[in-house]
């Protein structure tokens, strides 16, 4: 029982809190053009998107820009590596390796293909900057805490 605790504890600290910072980020501070306000306006929940939308109107987003443009990528690749880290407990084989790397992979390719014009986007060095430490920054958590203990099961989530 502690285990099972202790795994959805690290599942939501890692996975779902950032993820959905950044999902709120997106929702508030992003362009209405995004993919997911179609998603909204198909459930019927965009009127109400619109509204709260309003409060952040006042922001102001200069010198702010990786806040609300980059820090959201750098969210799901970290709650990406975290999630996988937790779901092979930390054990490396040349199967959860593939796994593990399977985010950051996704998402530093996806920034060389912009800057090689082979990818719809705009390179940017700050995301590759992010997203590195968002691939590294699970692996110093779980394996510092490792050491005191605090990851104390091997294998996958069952």
């Amino acid at each position: 029982m502690k285990h099972t605790y202790l795994k959805l504890n690290l599942l939501f600290c890692h996975v779902i809190i950032p993820i959905s910072i950044g999902g709120i980020i997106y929702l508030f501070f992003r362009s209405d053009s995004l993919m997911m306000f179609r998603w909204a306006d198909a459930i019927g929940v965009k009127s109400v998107l619109d509204s709260m939308r309003i409060c952040t109107t006042t922001i102001q987003m200069d010198n702010m820009n990786w806040l609300f443009f980059s820090l959201p990528y750098e969210l799901w690749v970290y709650s990406f590596t975290s999630f996988m880290l937790i779901i092979w407990g930390l054990k490396f084989s040349r199967h959860s390796i593939f796994w593990i790397s399977i985010g950051p992979s996704l998402a530093l390719g996806s920034e060389m293909g912009q800057a090689l014009g082979v990818v719809r986007g705009t390179f940017d060095p700050t995301d590759v900057l992010l997203c590195l430490i968002g691939s590294i920054l699970p692996f110093l958590i779980f394996f510092n805490q490792t050491k005191r203990d605090f990851f104390p099961f091997r294998g996958a989530i069952s």
